[in-house]
């Protein structure tokens, strides 16, 4: 079984569906509507990590649950699905598949999926290529002109039909920077995106484009710092899952969701230059706040924050289905300037149900990502001078809609209280926790890997903490002689060094110590042909 380290993540989907996609907010926080309401665009990055999850308590990858859940979540109004690393890779697969008429979901690296694209046509290419357009007049993308552009496409048709290409494949070993020149950047940035594969693989079966010695200029895409994501967001489905129902359900409709419109955001992923359109609620929860006088004390802050979120847990903007993924905490000082504090969970949070613990969960990550904020702003101004803060606005920045009919699918919501428990803790600490198992392997860099997040085997590591530590550090550090003075030493172990890999024939061996240092401490130590020592971990 492939681990959530080595199965391949369908990073965007390309949905096309016939009813409404509000229910993709069950898989993703970020949706964007490609073409209308039948095809739409869905960023799985912010949910990754809680996906490989529950793939891993399935036994399955995180690529394999993806697919199964989304014809049970969208039934039969599922028409059909691509998967890609790239959302126009995504989108080109998908217009493949309806060029074909085949329906189901597919990958862009599948056999079958490798097939399809390749007999893209380039009218299919050129109707997504004017789509993309739109979405880029609507973000209105500098140097980027509508007509300019419809021109170069009717010239790439024309070059096309003269060279008898009838689709991408034909030219799958151009480089982008001569669609760049010869039929504008934009045309060129198509190209590179959504490139049908190795050059190398491919064959020349037509003749090279005409080159232009007039290269347009070729745009860069920026995102302004204050919109970008933190952290990633992750989504929560009720409960893990388990054997799964095998009889069909019905596809879950829209739960009452406040009315969302298409607002200008960048995906959390960050394709450059992509224009990503956000679907975001219309209205969002907020809660502002004017001090009396300055405070910039987290412990005077706090109390009056608390009292925000539990106005923010009963505004009639949000519906019970939905949890938190981020919240913004915007932040107006003395000088009227502004820091916006941007609170992710790394699961989403029912904050509802934080408030019987005085928001303990919502406050960890808050103070996390304030100190974080405000050391970045003493640095910016080269100042240690705390920065009072006269007003705020908090608000539901990020929200997941949560279905009850995925309980027929995964058991009963909050049955399984390890891992609630487990989801809990993460989201309250500053860092995630990651679980390791050991590997046949004798360098002691390469004895682990990352294990299911859901595992409880904990024996062999009980054995191998009988002399080796359990706290490695990454690179190993050098001890000094200061250091070595007045220490003890017991020899534990000789390990060779994989010098073939490391590509340095003289790397020898390691002879490993537990070393007791003047301070008590009780270092895993080694030392290398050369009679240099260094610290490799340490014993609890």
């Amino acid at each position: 079984m492939l681990t959530a380290a080595d199965a391949p993540w369908p990073r965007y989907l390309a949905v096309e569906l016939s009813g409404d996609g509000a229910r993709l907010l069950a898989l993703s926080p970020w949706l964007m509507r490609w073409e209308g309401e039948v095809l739409w665009l869905v960023d799985l990055t912010p949910c990754r990590r809680y996906w490989e999850t529950l793939a891993e308590r399935a036994g399955r990858t995180a690529a394999e649950l993806v697919r199964e859940l989304l014809p049970r979540l969208l039934g039969e109004d599922l028409v059909r699905a691509a998967s890609a690393d790239h959302p126009w890779r995504a989108l080109l697969l998908a217009r493949a598949m309806g060029e074909r008429k085949v329906g189901g979901i597919l990958d862009w690296d599948a056999p079958f999926g490798k097939a399809l694209r390749d007999a893209l046509t380039w009218s299919g290419w050129l109707a997504l290529a004017k789509s993309c357009a739109v979405h880029l007049q609507s973000l209105h993308q500098k140097r980027f002109g509508a007509q300019r552009f419809a021109q170069q496409c009717r010239q790439l048709e024309g070059a096309m039909a003269r060279l008898g290409a009838r689709g991408p494949l034909m030219l799958a070993g151009e480089e982008a920077m001569a669609f760049r020149r010869r039929f504008g950047s934009w045309i060129g940035i198509f190209w590179e995106w959504g490139a049908p594969r190795d050059p190398a693989s491919v064959p020349r079966t037509a003749a090279p484009l005409p080159r232009d010695p007039a290269a347009p200029f070729f745009p860069r895409a920026s995102v302004p710092r204050s919109q970008a994501p933190r952290r990633p967001h992750l989504m929560l489905i009720p409960d893990a899952v388990g054997g799964g129902a095998s009889e069909e359900t019905e596809a879950p409709r829209d739960a009452g969701l406040p009315p969302r419109e298409d607002v200008a955001a960048p995906s959390p992923s960050r394709e450059p230059g992509f224009p990503w359109l956000a679907w975001l609620p219309r209205t969002t929860p907020e809660r502002p706040r004017h001090l009396d006088f300055p405070l910039w004390r987290w412990d005077d802050l706090a109390p009056l924050l608390a009292e925000d979120l539990a106005a923010l847990g009963v505004d009639p903007r949000w519906q019970p289905e939905e949890r938190v993924t981020e919240l913004v905490w915007q932040l107006t000082l003395n000088d009227l300037s502004e820091i916006a504090v941007s609170v992710v969970f790394r699961h989403p949070h029912d904050l509802r149900k934080d408030a019987a613990s005085g928001f303990r969960i919502t406050l960890l990550q808050a103070s996390y990502a304030f100190e974080d904020a405000m050391r970045h702003a003493r640095r910016h101004r080269e100042s240690e001078v705390e920065l009072p803060i006269t007003s705020w606005s908090v608000r539901v920045a990020g929200r997941i809609v949560t279905l009850t009919t995925w309980a027929d699918l995964f058991g009963e919501a909050g049955s399984d209280t390890d891992l609630v428990r487990l989801l809990e803790i993460e989201n309250a600490l500053a860092v995630g926790l990651e679980r390791y198992t050991l590997t046949a392997d004798w360098l002691p860099e390469s004895s682990y890997v990352r294990a299911a997040s859901t595992s409880t085997e904990l024996a062999d590591w009980v054995t191998l903490a009988r002399r080796r530590p359990l706290f490695y550090t990454v690179t190993p550090v050098p001890l000094t002689a200061a250091e070595l003075r007045g220490s003890r030493q017991l020899f534990l172990e000789r390990v060779a060094t994989k010098w073939w890999e490391a590509g340095n024939p003289d790397s020898g061996r390691r002879d490993y110590y537990q070393l007791l240092d003047r301070e008590g401490r009780y270092l895993w130590a080694f030392r290398d042909e050369q009679g240099a020592w260094f610290k490799h971990g340490l014993f609890g």
